[in-house]
């Protein structure tokens, strides 16, 4: 019942990870548009300073309706270095999301990662022992060549048999080794 429970509540840790990430995602997606941005903001907000003054030292300034003020631009200014420095926060915070995954990955494929060595090992052992048999065959001279033959057919069978076990847990071995959960 408890290992109910815990899966149960690990299964929401992850979830509630999953929901972070894609949040933590999105304000680093922010962060790289707002950076992106701020060069070319920046350099608005100088040249119009300069305009400002040299231009305008005895009269006040005049705008355009859709020409943004120095204290619009000053505020835009604000708001993305704002933004480049959440997305700063994110990407830390998204390192430690790696860890939680790893922990996580250990946790949940650890078992089956366990086993799925432990029947490579065994079937690697097969292997080994079908491959020495089959040769085995080919230095016994008690035998006559038809049984030979006969039962070299039989071993490789077997042997082609241990391969293709070996093969597909390997697979299997790196399917659950590299699962992503990021």
């Amino acid at each position: 019942m408890a290992k109910r429970n815990k899966t149960r509540t690990l299964a929401v840790a992850k979830a509630e990870m999953d929901a972070r990430v894609r949040e933590l995602r999105g304000v680093i997606a922010c962060g790289d548009a707002s950076a992106a941005r701020l060069p070319s903001v920046v350099s608005q907000m100088d040249a119009t300073q300069r305009y400002l003054r040299n231009s305008c030292t005895y009269e006040s300034a005049r705008y355009d309706d859709d020409e943004p003020t120095l204290e619009d631009l000053e505020r835009e200014v604000e708001s993305l270095r704002k933004d480049v420095e959440c997305a700063d926060v994110a990407r830390v915070e998204l390192k430690k999301a790696e860890r939680f995954y790893r922990a996580y990955n250990y946790v949940v494929n650890g078992p089956k990662i366990r086993e799925l060595k432990s029947n490579l090992d065994v079937a690697e052992y097969w292997l080994d022992q079908w491959q020495g048999r089959i040769w085995a065959v080919d230095t016994d001279t008690d035998k006559d060549m038809d049984e030979r033959v006969q039962e070299k057919e039989y071993l490789q069978c077997e042997y082609n048999r241990a391969l293709d076990e070996v093969n597909k847990l390997r697979a299997q071995l790196a399917d659950v080794r590299n699962t992503k959960y990021m």
